[in-house]
């Protein structure tokens, strides 16, 4: 898998907004599921390729 280069923005990003003051695994993945939760907009469009599948649509649902 190819390197990204570091990028300065991004990484004072996740250091001061996403896991500011974590101090564990557990508060970390914590960090990032409230970022997430407020930055993802769903439902969010997608591209199914599996099995050479071409068809586009939408994020299920869950128990749809």
């Amino acid at each position: 898998m190819k390197r990204i280069p570091e990028q300065p923005d991004r990484e004072n990003r996740i250091a001061f907004e996403i896991v500011v003051d974590a101090y564990d695994a557990a508060e970390r993945a914590m960090g990032w599921y409230y970022y997430l939760q407020d930055q993802l907009q769903v439902p969010v469009s997608s591209l199914d390729v599996t099995a050479g599948s071409r068809r586009r649509g939408r994020s299920r649902r869950p128990g749809k």
